[in-house]
């Protein structure tokens, strides 16, 4: 848009200058002492609006800051919901678990007899018998024990209940070549006949009790670090 100024000195209209558009120069008004101004358009824009001019209402939504939009949420397959429910839950093999947990029972008899053989407490074995098939356990379950648990604990209790049976056996082994005489009942048959005797039993009350009291011991171990959270193996 063009927009027309006049000339003091001539009186003429030029483009791009309003009439009127001449200040005082250094040496009075002359005809080049022109200021430009705004085109009309500028001049036509409306004043901005006070926030005191407006209605309540009106003035309290410009106020309020905008709320924010809830970001659209992402949609997952079934099948990425199933494979996530299932990253960090692996299966429990209780049967190879139990298996691998055996093999601490015959350990767990050598260490008693080589105990019981030095004289010294051969229920200590219960302590390492635990500890071994608890790991035995989760090497070949793949887990820590949870639905084995049980067996697991029976199975330890049994393997302590072997090694006092094998130390008694040492005793009725040295006991049958100092007491019986040729003729008399085989080894095996005199050892299965003194296991069945309560008086021979009743000898051995106190360390039955040591067998006892450090087997549960140990499976009481077992159960608390069954209890961890955490996985094994």
């Amino acid at each position: 848009m063009i927009t027309l100024s006049a000339d003091t000195a001539t009186g003429s209209a030029r483009p791009g200058w309003m009439p009127g558009s001449i200040v005082p120069g250094p040496m009075g008004v002359g005809p080049h002492h022109r200021v430009p101004l705004a085109p009309a358009a500028m001049l036509l824009e409306p004043a901005p609006v006070l926030r005191s001019q407006m209605p309540d209402g009106a003035a309290a939504y410009a106020a309020a800051p905008a709320a924010p939009r809830p970001l659209p949420a992402a949609a997952v397959p079934a099948e990425a919901e199933a494979d996530l429910a299932t990253v960090d839950t692996p299966t429990e093999r209780v049967g190879r678990g139990l298996l691998r947990a055996a093999l601490a029972i015959p350990v767990g008899m050598a260490v008693a007899g080589a105990i019981w053989k030095v004289g010294f407490i051969a229920g200590l074995s219960g302590l390492v018998l635990a500890v071994g098939a608890t790991s035995l356990y989760a090497a070949g379950a793949g887990v820590k024990a949870r639905r084995g648990a049980p067996a697991l604990v029976g199975l330890i209790a049994l393997g302590v209940v072997l090694s006092f049976v094998t130390c008694l056996v040492l005793d009725l082994n040295t006991l049958y070549s100092a007491v019986v005489t040729p003729g008399g009942p085989s080894r095996p048959t005199f050892i299965g006949q003194m296991l069945s005797s309560p008086a021979f039993l009743g000898a051995y009350g106190r360390d039955a009790v040591e067998f006892a009291g450090l087997g549960l011991l140990g499976v009481s171990r077992v159960l608390v670090g069954l209890l961890r959270p955490g996985r094994a193996g």
